[in-house]
């Protein structure tokens, strides 16, 4: 399990988060919900390893994250950023194939089959060949996240135990049809019960429909956490984000909620 135990973490001379505690169990889609500013990134790059808190501690499997070298924390956990840097001009195969960079052992057509298998699925097989930076905006993050497939791929297959997927806005730039694939993509994972997913998301409604937990943050504490149901709710929306929502039953789906604001 990856947990946070009370962390708090400054970013300059201010303290943007915490007191909070988090914890992701493979099997599950944790979204991370609040408004801007309210901690959502900085959380998650705690959790990666990337912030050390200021106090609490961020735990993998019951030892200290920040014992962890840098190398061993990457076999167990994959992170897409909100914006992912590029300084250089790559195929887009290579670009997918960094996701096994941690993983030495793989072969050449071990790692060319999990890219192969990773583009695929994200519908992106017929861009193999093209260059990272000739390709639109959604199409970038879309091999971002199939960078990502492979290392989570190549962390079940060369370990068997289980990892982490940490992702930040995923679906930013993506038109409708590329998000519900993207989340659906995430969830599968988790029903492996191999691979615990954490989503920053702004659209409550995806929220609402993939993720099995939800925490809403507010600048920088937690809010609320629990089911979709039992976060998004009008007075916890309206404290979190300053406007006034309608929570109504999901059309296809009853027990998820649907949320309007007006």
């Amino acid at each position: 399990m990856l947990q946070a135990h009370d962390i708090a973490v400054m970013r300059g001379q201010r303290q943007v988060l915490g007191p909070v505690s988090v914890s992701l169990a493979p099997g599950e889609v944790l979204g991370v919900l609040g408004a801007n500013g309210a901690g959502k990134s900085t959380l998650l790059c705690a959790l990666a390893g990337e912030l050390a808190p200021l106090s609490g501690k961020v735990m993998l499997d019951g030892q200290a994250l920040s014992t962890w070298t840098p190398a061993r924390q990457a076999r167990r956990r994959a992170v897409l950023p909100q914006t992912p840097g590029l300084s250089f001009d790559l195929g887009v195969q290579e670009v997918v194939a960094m996701g096994a960079y941690p993983f030495p052992s793989l072969s050449p057509a071990q790692v060319r089959t999990l890219g192969h298998d990773a583009l695929s699925r994200v519908g992106l097989a017929g861009l193999a060949a093209r260059r990272y930076g000739e390709l639109s905006g959604g199409e970038q993050q879309r091999v971002q996240f199939a960078r990502v497939l492979v290392q989570v791929a190549a962390a079940c297959e060369t370990s068997g135990e289980a990892c982490y997927l940490l992702l930040d806005e995923p679906v930013s730039s993506l038109d409708p049809r590329r998000q519900l694939e993207l989340l659906h993509i995430a969830q599968d994972l988790a029903r492996t019960g191999k691979v615990g997913v954490l989503a920053v998301l702004h659209d409550l409604n995806l929220a609402a429909r993939w993720c099995d937990r939800l925490l809403l943050l507010a600048e920088g504490r937690m809010l609320a956490m629990g089911t979709p149901a039992e976060v998004l709710t009008p007075p916890a929306l309206e404290a979190a984000y300053g406007v006034t929502a309608t929570v109504l039953p999901h059309p296809h789906e009853a027990s998820r909620p649907l949320v309007l604001f007006s």
